[in-house]
């Protein structure tokens, strides 16, 4: 998974929870070392995993190179990605 970007909110939240202060929602991507090795656990059963749909936006008159080709890969990743019938 290509990672742009992680909450600095997120990030704090998983201090805390290694300090011992409780639990919170993560991204998986955030915890995995911590889940693989032991330090963590997801708490409950699956009704507490809940998927995240992120949407990008752009400026379509924005034509600098490094936007549009930070686009185009993320365009390839979302064709890569199963879609949710559910919606």
């Amino acid at each position: 998974m290509l990672v742009i970007n992680q909450s600095a909110l997120a990030i704090s939240v998983k201090a805390m929870i290694m300090e011992g202060f409780g639990l919170g929602w993560l991204p998986l991507e955030l915890c995995k070392a911590e889940l693989a090795d032991g330090r963590m656990t997801i708490v409950g059963g699956s009704e507490h995993v809940h998927p995240l749909e992120i949407r990008l936006y752009r400026d379509k008159e924005n034509t600098k190179p490094t936007l549009n080709r930070l686009w185009g890969d993320m365009q390839a990743l979302s064709q890569n990605q199963p879609q949710d019938s559910s919606a």
